[in-house]
């Protein structure tokens, strides 16, 4: 961790965040509808999260450069939630998940994560990077929103051969991307590209690969600061009552937590300046954003590595850069929603597919396995239980398994 040093001048910093703001908002935008969508959320949910992302925990987090928004690591726990309890009941649910999370800031509970195994860590990584591809595969092969809910199986027997089109092609400009020689255009997202390129060519098929009405992004159109009111969700009180709740928001208050610690560290030891963020500060700052979502109709935020080191890339220096990527997705939900409605849902599903398998890189397997049993084996039942059970108990029974492997070195 760097030393805290004072924090540099706005005025003198402001192109370079505005430059900032504009690229993590392109980085950002895909991504809001795309983890809506792999959560069987409303895609405007991602959205108001990543609103609430950047101009409230954009505000009040300590880190300068950390940019907050829906996190990909709890699509399968708000999937679950909604498919059994509702959108209602889990927005009740992510409001005392951030009251849980802003308790554990007061408490100064923020250096928690430092006892977290990594191979723990990362076998949760590895889960939900797996489960994120199992679920968003029907999107890829043409099915809706409604159809999606039968199975890969059932959308591969319906394949829409335009929207296996599209998807084949977002993903070769996402592999493009990352190769060595596209690092001239790296100051453009490839998600944006792919987003940009299969929503235009989908516009050029002809009638019958043309991917249209469920299979595309369906925002409401906002005429009003009453429309928006109406376009958004408001939480159940009366499921406070109920045990599944609070497992929920539980879960979504541990996972969250750890997720934003480990990525306020990895973005604190990309900071230029070295500066050095408080824990503790964060996990308030991140229970206040998503008290907040719970209350308006968003899903559940973490701080997010992907954002966090495109801002970092793009030459920022303070917090405006987060704020502003906030201002400018709000600016796209209240004026562009016909533009975000021609997106396919199909690339969408692509680029999480993307996030995922590099959440799940096979490289993980033969890494750990050279560190030795202590390291391989809590990784591997780890992932092994998060896809047999859920998150939090894959995650317990992974912490269980490293304790006892490593008391058993020890005796």
């Amino acid at each position: 961790m760097g030393i805290a040093e004072p924090s540099p001048n706005y005025r003198l910093n402001w192109r370079r965040d505005v430059r900032a703001a504009v690229v993590v908002f392109l980085v950002a935008l895909p991504l809001c509808l795309g983890i809506a969508l792999a959560s069987g959320a409303p895609l405007i949910a991602g959205l108001v999260t990543g609103v609430i992302g950047g101009l409230v925990v954009g505000f009040a987090s300590g880190s300068h450069l950390m940019v907050s928004g829906p996190a990909a690591g709890l699509t399968t726990v708000v999937l679950g939630a909604i498919t059994t309890l509702g959108f209602p009941s889990l927005l009740t649910a992510l409001f005392l998940g951030g009251l849980i999370q802003a308790t554990l800031g007061s408490l100064r509970a923020g250096s928690v994560s430092r006892y977290v195994p990594h191979a723990v860590v990362h076998g949760m990584l590895a889960g939900i990077g797996l489960i994120i591809i199992r679920g968003q595969l029907p999107y890829a092969f043409g099915a809706d929103i409604a159809g999606a809910a039968d199975g890969i199986m059932a959308a591969f027997a319906e394949l829409h051969a335009g929207a296996l089109f599209i998807s084949l092609l977002a993903l070769l400009v996402l592999v493009l991307w990352e190769q060595p020689f596209m690092k001239l255009f790296a100051a453009v997202p490839g998600a944006l590209v792919a987003v940009l390129l299969c929503s235009g060519l989908n516009l050029l098929l002809p009638r019958e690969f043309t991917l249209q009405g469920g299979q595309l992004v369906n925002l409401p159109f906002i005429a009003s600061p009453a429309a928006l009111l109406a376009a958004l969700g408001t939480p159940e009180w009366s499921a406070v009552t109920n045990s599944a709740v609070w497992m929920t928001a539980v879960t979504i208050a541990i996972i969250a937590s750890l997720e934003t610690l480990l990525s306020l560290e990895a973005t604190d030891r990309m900071d230029p300046l070295q500066r050095s963020s408080s824990p503790n500060r964060e996990l308030i700052a991140q229970g206040l954003g998503n008290a907040l979502c719970g209350l308006v109709g968003g899903l559940p935020m973490t701080g997010v590595i992907a954002r966090s080191s495109a801002n970092v890339y793009a030459g920022a220096r303070t917090r405006v850069a987060a704020i502003g990527h906030g201002v400018l997705l709000l600016a796209a939900v209240l004026l562009a929603p016909a533009l975000l409605n021609l997106i396919p849902l199909a690339v969408l599903a692509v680029v999480l597919i993307f996030t995922g398998w590099k959440l799940a890189h096979p490289k993980q397997v033969p890494f750990f396995y050279r560190q030795g049993v202590r390291k391989w084996l809590p990784f591997a039942v780890t992932v092994v239980a998060i896809l047999a059970t859920d998150l939090l108990i894959g995650i317990a029974v992974g912490l269980v398994v490293h304790g006892l492997v490593s008391l058993k070195q020890k005796v």
